[in-house]
């Protein structure tokens, strides 16, 4: 009686080949494993990246095999079975890699909203499927009076205010054009270590009037907005010392955008207002309650996540933190997926990641299930192995750059007693 492969193919590895092609190649499976002859290979290739959803199988007598058409910056994991002529392998080899960065694709959803008489707010869905880590943007615009010669900016903050509520698009102010004017906007995007990609769909957009007084005995007002409340009357305050160029605004809400205007006014009433947007800082969340414990099956763990009613700034997202063993977690904590948290010898990793939405219609989550939540690997647990779990809540608001040393969110977390699973 002859029976399948109990082993492996060895050293499975990959190299990128000529073009787009890369060849993943491996060693016969021990002599001891194989059973018999090893007449083929059985491979497997899929990618736990949202935009990459095919399945590649492919059998070859081979032991290097060429994919092709895979696409760029994509993590793809592939595996080898052996087949010999009592059938295939129950066990595999496995490999992850990532293909390399390419140009984005163009920006798309183009829209604008005019702030004042020269200046607009442009926003856009960023590239996707990514291709690449994004580095920055170039937004094109010219007068239809003058086609030929085009201006363009070159933009690497690009975060939207609170006021805009899709997270998924970025934003950027254009300031000081031509009243009453049509102009045609156009985005393109650049990948670190690659070139930049198209243009995406032209916009053409017109601005508003503006105010032809004349200008005499000056007195400035600045006026200011929260987003905190939309029906709330924006508060004003008179200079009359036109010398002064600066004003301390007080008493203002954490975690909050407010639209800060100046403007000046005459006899005949106030001209054109110059108005930018400014964010205070989010307070540190909160967490009140440590994630449940709902019980410990077959190697897996199932809590049940709270959410957090925090009002001093935005929740943007929660993370399911995990410590192995019972050492103490020092410095700053910084969301790490498992494979990387294991290269940089942490005690620590990441295993979820959900937005607001989510934990508030989750009812539980399954620690150990072995895949891939909010980008952030879940793997198997450890036989006899002490788990802390905790829920980590991150306020990245309006782009402010928080003094943290490796990320923009501030992160604050509880953790729950010792758990092992077993």
């Amino acid at each position: 009686m002859s029976y399948i492969p109990e082993g492996t193919p060895t050293a499975l590895n990959y190299s990128k080949g000529t073009g787009d092609e890369y060849v993943i190649f491996w060693g016969p499976v021990p002599c001891e494993l194989a059973n018999g002859v090893v007449r083929r290979y059985y491979l497997e290739l899929d990618s736990a990246d949202p935009w990459e959803s095919r399945l590649v199988n492919h059998t070859t007598g081979d032991m290097r095999f060429g994919f092709w058409n895979l696409l760029p910056y994509t993590r793809y994991r592939a595996k080898v079975f052996a087949e010999n002529d009592a059938g295939r392998s129950q066990v595999a080899a496995e490999l992850n890699f990532t293909t390399s960065p390419a140009a984005p694709p163009p920006p798309s959803n183009l829209t604008a909203d005019q702030l004042s008489r020269t200046n607009l707010s442009l926003s856009w869905r960023p590239p996707y499927p990514p291709q690449g880590v994004l580095e920055r943007y170039e937004i094109k615009f010219r007068t239809n009076a003058l086609r030929s010669n085009s201006t363009l900016l070159n933009v690497d903050q690009y975060q939207c205010s609170s006021e805009n509520s899709d997270l998924e698009r970025h934003c950027f102010t254009v300031s000081n054009l031509l009243p009453v004017t049509i102009y045609r906007f156009s985005v393109r995007a650049f990948n670190g270590g690659t070139t930049h990609g198209p243009y995406s769909d032209e916009l053409e957009i017109e601005t508003g009037e503006t105010d032809k007084s004349s200008w005499v005995n000056v007195s400035l007002t600045h006026s200011f907005s929260s987003s905190v409340n939309a029906s709330t009357r924006p508060r004003a305050v008179v200079l009359e010392d036109l010398t002064t160029r600066e004003y301390n605004l007080s008493d203002l809400y954490p975690g909050t955008t407010y639209r800060v205007c100046v403007q000046a006014s005459t006899t005949a009433g106030f001209g054109d207002a110059v108005c930018d947007l400014i964010s205070t800082r989010a307070a540190d969340p909160v967490v009140p309650t440590e994630p449940r414990v709902n019980g410990i099956v077959n190697g897996t763990i199932n809590i049940t996540l709270n959410s957090v009613d925090f009002v001093k700034g935005p929740i943007t997202a929660y993370y399911v933190f995990v410590v192995r063993g019972s050492q103490d977690v020092e410095g700053p904590v910084v969301p790490v997926n498992f494979s990387d948290a294991q290269e940089m010898q942490l005690g620590y990793y990441t295993a979820a990641k959900f937005s607001p939405e989510e934990v508030r219609e989750l009812s539980d989550f399954v620690l150990g299930g072995g895949n891939v939540v909010g980008g952030f690997e879940n793997p198997p647990l450890t036989d006899a192995t002490p788990y802390r779990i905790g829920l980590l809540v991150a306020s990245n608001f309006s782009g402010v750059r928080h003094p943290h040393p490796h990320t923009h969110k501030r992160c604050r977390g509880i953790m729950s007693s010792v758990v092992e699973s077993c």
